[in-house]
């Protein structure tokens, strides 16, 4: 996070060393065409009315390429914005479709989990079945084993009355000793079929009884093979649940790890467009000015060469009107006992002839004008004294005041001694 608001810091940095670098150069282009302003005051004079038409003309297609500029750029804002807010929707779309994805997944894993255990609990109850069945069937076996030892006694001991009545009426002649042995006999032998009957029984009832037990042993141990298999089997499914919930909790952390980081490349990234569209868009904007200055400096150039080509010919008219005026005047060489200079040039007889038309035009005292040149307020007074004229300038400028006398540079004690009130 530091190394991100580091790098922001940085940018902006830069971005306020670009502006001011950007500013300086404008002051000093600024500075450069105000320059150049004050160089062209000088041969601008004779057209101040023109350039202040210019001027107009200029301010008002300067308002509207500004009007424009800013149409432009709302136009451009609005039309970002919306791209935004479509940006953010598809994002909760998105955000959405994850949301929908993962409740499937989740509900699709504890549908097999409760398959799992549907398909553990079949199980046991098939073994449980089939332990009991095939108890049932041992005892069954033992049961017939039982019934089956029992008859083989049972007719055994009927062929032995059978064989012992044989006997009785074979020996009914025998001595009455020998009745006696034969009967005791018998008796023995029936006792000991008795005692033999009592053990198979006992021992069936032994054995029933010991394959019971093993039975329910069985039983008991399938019962806890089957408990301990599933409680192994659930802690197993929690295990990988826990497994499975932290692997989510991992994978949503690095997500939103990777979504802060895309968040800041995309941010830096758009902030380095809008620099580079800024950039060029200021670059445009400049080259347009530079261009439009350019163009505006050729018109300028081309209407101040009209205007002294128009003064030249204006001049060349004065000054053949002046050669002839001389040659009308070669006759004479005083008026009012003062010598006629007829050596005169076009230029100073232009000059007369202007403060002339001055003193014509303006009546006796100081008449004083605020005008409005060129990136400059002007202030013109013209002195009429005893029928003589005498034009004054104040020119002042955002950097500077000049004055003028006749459009010769003057000092402001100059200009202020000889435009005071007698």
């Amino acid at each position: 996070e530091e190394k991100k608001a580091k790098e922001a810091e940085e940018a902006r940095a830069k971005a306020e060393a670009e502006a001011r670098k950007k500013a300086a150069e404008e002051a000093r282009l600024k500075a450069e065409e105000e320059k150049k302003a004050r160089e062209a005051e000088a041969a601008r004079s004779k057209a101040e009315a023109e350039a202040k038409r210019q001027a107009e003309e200029e301010a008002k297609k300067k308002a509207a390429e500004e009007a424009k500029k800013k149409a432009f750029e709302e136009a451009q804002l609005k039309a970002e914005e919306e791209k935004k807010a479509k940006e953010a929707e598809e994002a909760r779309a998105k955000a959405e479709a994850d949301a929908l994805k993962k409740a499937a997944e989740e509900a699709r894993l504890k549908a097999e989990e409760e398959k799992k255990a549907r398909e553990a609990e079949a199980a046991r109850s098939k073994a449980e079945a089939e332990a009991k069945r095939q108890a049932e069937e041992e005892v069954k076996k033992k049961a017939a084993e039982e019934a089956r030892l029992k008859a083989e006694a049972d007719k055994k001991a009927k062929e032995e009355e059978a064989a012992r009545k044989k006997a009785e009426e074979e020996a009914k002649d025998k001595a009455q000793e020998e009745a006696k042995r034969k009967a005791f006999e018998d008796a023995r032998l029936k006792a000991e079929a008795d005692k033999k009957a009592k053990e198979e029984e006992d021992a069936r009832l032994k054995a029933l009884a010991e394959a019971k037990r093993k039975a329910d042993e069985e039983a008991k141990r399938k019962a806890f093979e089957e408990a301990r298999v599933k409680a192994e089997e659930e802690k197993r499914a929690k295990e990988e649940a826990a497994a499975k919930k932290r692997a989510e909790i991992e994978a949503k952390k690095k997500a939103e790890e990777e979504a802060k980081v895309k968040a800041f490349e995309d941010l830096k990234r758009k902030v380095e467009e809008e620099q580079k569209r800024k950039a060029e868009q200021e670059a445009r904007i400049q080259a347009e000015q530079e261009a439009r200055i350019k163009a505006d400096k050729e018109a300028k150039a081309k209407a101040f060469e009209e205007i002294q080509k128009k003064a030249e010919e204006e001049n060349k008219r004065k000054a053949e009107e002046a050669l002839r005026k001389k040659q009308m005047l070669e006759s004479r060489t005083f008026e009012n006992n003062k010598p006629i200079n007829v050596n005169k040039t076009a230029k100073q007889i232009k000059e007369e002839q202007f403060l002339t038309e001055l003193a014509q035009k303006y009546p006796e005292g100081i008449t004083t004008e605020n005008l409005d040149g060129v990136n400059c307020k002007i202030v013109r007074i013209i002195v009429v004294k005893n029928h003589s004229a005498n034009e004054y300038k104040k020119i002042s400028y955002s950097y500077g005041t000049f004055y003028k006398k006749n459009d010769q540079d003057i000092t402001e004690q100059v200009f202020k001694n000889e435009t005071k009130a007698n």
